[in-house]
């Protein structure tokens, strides 16, 4: 198999998992308004949760952008894995918590893992997606424009807890054809305060969005 075409199967499972991840979200606030009986008071909670998940993403690319010195397929295999754990997690917590606190503890794990995946995850993509990614094809395409109407009919015939159980499955198929892909090993520079300095940069605020 090709570097480009592994990249790209490995993408296609990843994307796959990505409606377990929004699901999450809209089933974690729902799970806070119903103990809470505040649907305001939910939002806002929810809202703060996907903030963090956002500042873990934030420092945590100046923490991890200067490990592609170790190598970039490392860091898509860790990346995966993390965001494989917070969907099996998510899934198996949001559905038998029934305390508040609890609840708001799975939502802020959860926000960390989240945001712990795409700083693992993003630059060492770029770096290998500049290189040897093609153009996409139609019907993966389509397959992933369905994928949000599937995992909620998963949601709604098997429930949330087996829905996201295949999401982190589909996301742990992704590694596969990671095998195929080279270690690259990219050289970095930069210390965490200019990593930091340099995310605020229009140019490289793509690789963190």
């Amino acid at each position: 198999m090709s570097e480009s075409r592994a990249l790209q199967l490995h993408r296609f499972f990843v994307r796959l998992a990505f409606p377990g991840v929004l699901f999450v979200w809209v089933v974690g606030f729902a799970q806070v308004s119903r103990i809470t009986h505040d649907v305001r008071t939910s939002f806002v909670i929810t809202v703060l949760a996907y903030a963090f998940a956002h500042l873990v993403l934030f420092w945590g690319s100046a923490l991890c952008a200067p490990h592609v010195r170790e190598g970039v397929r490392r860091l898509l295999v860790l990346g995966t894995l993390v965001l494989s754990i917070a969907l099996a997690y998510a899934g198996v917590s949001l559905t038998s918590l029934q305390s508040e606190t609890m609840t708001l503890w799975t939502l802020l794990i959860f926000a960390t893992t989240w945001g712990l995946y795409r700083a693992l995850y993003a630059i060492p993509y770029r770096a290998h997606a500049e290189m040897s990614l093609r153009s996409p094809r139609v019907v993966p395409e389509v397959v992933l424009a369905l994928a949000p109407f599937l995992f909620a009919l998963l949601t709604v015939f098997f429930g949330f807890s087996f829905a996201c159980g295949i999401a982190s499955l589909c996301a742990l198929c992704s590694l596969i054809p990671l095998a195929h892909l080279r270690e690259v090993y990219e050289p970095f520079e930069w210390s965490i305060t200019e990593t930091v300095i340099n995310v605020f940069v229009p140019h490289n605020r793509p690789l963190v969005m």
